[in-house]
């Protein structure tokens, strides 16, 4: 209980150091494909975990990908206008709600025959797939600022 609890504190400020750099430097991207990765890795490593202890270190694995993740979901926010925020989260938590849903398929396929090596191990393909779309992302993100600079020396 105490190694938990004092992981949760560290990861509670490394959430707040990550979310607080992620809007001031706008790196939210960056720091999203660190946490995917992390994520990734997670879902790797738990499925060959069988100590108690292996699944603590773990869950720290676990709680400093969703420091790192949480920056997804501002950077997704970034891209619409303030009237939207509220619409946008309702979709987020729709899509969540479908991916859940959409667990449960490999979950009633690998786990009802134990097989949880294979099912984390589907899980951190299907995670390392974001990645192509959040560089994407980033990718225009940095031709918007460029365009945006192109007509600020036209404009001059």
């Amino acid at each position: 209980g105490f190694v938990l609890a004092s992981t949760s504190v560290v990861i509670s400020a490394i959430t707040f150091l990550v979310n607080w750099l992620s809007d001031v430097k706008m790196r939210r991207v960056e720091f999203t494909i660190i946490g995917v990765m992390l994520n990734t890795a997670w879902f790797f490593l738990i499925g060959f975990a069988s100590m108690p202890h292996e699944i603590v270190l773990l869950s720290t694995l676990s709680g400093l990908a969703s420091a790192f993740t949480i920056s997804w979901f501002a950077h997704y926010g970034d891209s619409f206008s303030r009237e939207y925020y509220a619409s946008i989260l309702v979709l987020m938590e729709i899509g969540l709600m479908i991916g859940r849903i959409i667990n449960l398929v490999p979950m009633c396929l690998f786990i009802s025959e134990g097989n949880y090596l294979n099912y984390f191990m589907l899980l951190g393909v299907f995670t390392l797939s974001v990645i192509p779309f959040l560089a994407y992302s980033k990718h225009l993100d940095g031709e918007g600022k460029a365009i945006k600079e192109h007509g600020r020396r036209f404009k001059t």
